[in-house]
């Protein structure tokens, strides 16, 4: 995931792995099997792999060792948070996280009442940032400008956000929609 991440970076910036290995000195092969997934890099091989990038290395600190799973690989179309947004956060407070998780997370005040049987309007929840999420799972969506927390279902063909009030909707993602996945909820 993160070798696919960094090519998908470096080929959208028109860069050759040639001009990465000499701005960064890393051996072209290395960084080679590293894109092909078949190496992880070491934090200071990251760091310097984004830095002649230009990106933030924090965008990959927390997709270090996180695989998707084979469903989500085969279909090929979940869409995390590129490496060239961040979710814009509010501080209001700042709360204890959950004992024992070493994980890049957040508190996340609940928007609605859309999951009420899990979380009312204003409590929070806790959101591992860029963990895989899988079928069932809750995590936080950015759709179409709207930041939801819902159930995360998906098939061969479609993914659907569901909601547990049945005053929302069940919201099917079209290819036209801009949708992604900033995170998944985690148990306290």
């Amino acid at each position: 995931m993160i070798g696919q991440m960094i090519k998908n970076i470096r080929t959208s910036k028109k860069m050759s792995l040639k001009s990465i290995a000499d701005i960064t000195g890393i051996d072209i092969g290395h960084l080679s099997h590293i894109e092909k997934g078949e190496r992880n890099p070491s934090y200071k091989a990251l760091s310097a792999i984004c830095s002649a990038l230009e990106v933030s290395v924090t965008q990959f600190v927390g997709s270090i060792g996180k695989q998707l799973n084979e469903e989500q690989e085969e279909y090929g179309y979940i869409k995390y948070v590129p490496y060239n947004k961040a979710p814009l956060v509010n501080i209001l407070e700042y709360v204890d996280i959950p004992k024992n998780y070493k994980e890049n997370i957040m508190a996340v005040i609940v928007p609605d009442n859309s999951m009420d049987k899990l979380a009312k309007k204003g409590d929070h929840i806790y959101i591992g940032i860029a963990q895989p999420v899988n079928n069932k799972d809750i995590g936080l969506f950015s759709y179409n400008g709207q930041i939801l927390i819902r159930e995360f279902n998906y098939s061969i063909n479609k993914i659907k956000l569901k909601a547990y009030n049945k005053d929302y909707k069940t919201i099917t993602v079209k290819d036209d929609d801009e949708f992604y996945i900033i995170g998944k909820m985690i148990n306290e």
